[in-house]
């Protein structure tokens, strides 16, 4: 869309209107989304595991500070 075209929108409609209106012609499909989509890491469900890595153990708190 021109900077023109888009600054009519603008007049016409006020900022806040003319950027919704302009967000509807220039969003995109779900083909272009698709392609942009970072892979994720899996999720670690072993909560055991998580506690290991960062350091923490399996007693309870005041065992903890007991030791």
């Amino acid at each position: 869309m021109s900077p023109e075209a888009i600054e009519s929108l603008f007049q016409m409609f006020g900022v806040e209107k003319g950027l919704h209106i302009l967000n509807l012609f220039t969003a995109m499909d779900d083909t272009e989304l698709s392609h942009q989509q970072k892979r994720r890491k899996p999720i670690t469900k072993d909560l055991k595991k998580v506690k290991k890595d960062i350091g923490l153990s399996e007693k309870p708190a005041m065992e903890q500070a007991a030791d």
